[in-house]
């Protein structure tokens, strides 16, 4: 099974849609890792700008100091918290490279995944 992977910030399998479906549809699910409304923060015309939007949000969330977005929600829900042994440096790693700005270098990996 593909994984679900945020675009922005590289949290796997956070979200139960993809962000972006095949036929260019958002999720309307909100990162719970780096706050991204699919289809609301990075809602745009075209794959490219949607690829310009993702390094955008990607540069605010590590540069307001990569926090988990959803502590303050209801605690009922399991991702409202970063995992165990959370490191989003490391999350970063798991962008698929056709999101990153050709400056980026996270080394991202090659599993399947989904997050048009």
């Amino acid at each position: 099974m593909n994984k679900i992977i945020c675009p922005v910030c590289g949290v796997i399998d956070a979200v139960e849609e993809a962000p972006w479906n095949e036929e260019g549809f958002s999720s309307n699910d909100i990162c719970p890792c780096c706050g991204t409304h699919y289809g609301e923060d990075d809602w745009a015309e075209t794959k490219e700008e949607r690829k310009q939007l993702f390094i955008k949000l990607r540069k605010q969330w590590i540069a307001s100091g990569m926090k988990w977005k959803h502590d303050y929600l209801d605690d009922s829900f399991s991702k409202n918290h970063p995992p165990v042994n959370w490191n989003p440096h490391d999350q970063l790693k798991h962008i698929p490279k056709e999101f990153l700005h050709a400056a980026e270098h996270y080394y991202s990996t090659d599993t399947p995944t989904s997050h048009l």
